[in-house]
């Protein structure tokens, strides 16, 4: 049994999916298209839940091994390959059939966003990688994958998105390495889905103006306007 194909999946272009590459120097980024793929992407979020504990082997979500949840249906899932391998995933959730997540799991926002929320289309959940050491350090899964959903919002005319974000990967990865500026939108839940996490709110523009004030190249590949070292493709003119 898996899951339905995930919805707006056929009306993206070939450009955003994954590319096969061997290359040990770089990953590729994209939209999961085969199965094979998808259920890669399942094992490396089952994985990463079964660490934290957020659930257990016998979890009634978990079909033929691999963490299936409500939402799956209406994703689109995105992977970082290295080597020919699944290394990371990240999922897009668009708010229909169900609401999104955020607004199903009793999640605290405040201040304006209280009512942005109720609004948003998309949100990114389940950003996730396997603890795997790269021969060359600019080798990032995570940028990877954020530059592929900016590609991907931006052709679907969504420049924003909400996400709940293990605090870990919020303050060390994304803002205080890659300085994306994110704000917090609600107070940090101790456990959610299996980690310390806070509420954000990403604006497409604002991150990458906030990147460029201190990595203009870094901004450029997260702007699909050139490739850097370390990933196989961008998209962009």
């Amino acid at each position: 049994m898996t899951p339905d194909r995930p919805l707006n999946l056929i009306t993206l272009p070939e450009i955003f999916q994954v590319r096969e590459t061997a290359s040990e120097t770089a990953v590729s980024c994209g939209v999961a298209t085969s199965q094979t793929d998808r259920d890669a992407r399942l094992a490396v979020v089952t994985a990463t839940y079964l660490e934290r504990t957020y659930i257990t082997p016998d979890d009634p979500h978990i079909i033929n091994g691999l963490y299936h949840d409500p939402h799956e249906a209406q994703s689109i899932p995105l992977v970082a390959k290295y080597n020919g391998k699944v290394v990371a995933s990240m999922r897009l959730i668009l708010n229909r059939p169900l609401p999104l997540p955020i607004n199903m799991d009793g999640v605290v926002v405040t201040g304006k966003y209280a009512d942005i929320i109720k609004q948003e289309r998309l949100e990114i959940s389940q950003l996730a990688n396997l603890p795997i050491t790269y021969d060359d350090p600019r080798i990032s899964p995570v940028l990877g994958l954020v530059a592929s959903y900016f590609a991907i919002g931006r052709s679907l005319g969504i420049p924003t998105a909400l996400g709940v974000v293990d605090n870990k990967v919020l303050t060390l990865a994304l803002n205080r390495k890659y300085h994306f500026g994110l704000p917090t939108i609600g107070p940090s839940i101790d456990d959610y889905k299996g980690s310390p996490s806070t509420p954000t709110y990403i604006d497409i523009t604002h991150v990458v103006e906030s990147v460029r004030d201190h990595d203009p190249l870094t901004a450029a590949f997260l702007a699909g306007e050139r490739n850097i070292p370390g990933f196989e493709w961008y998209v962009g003119p």
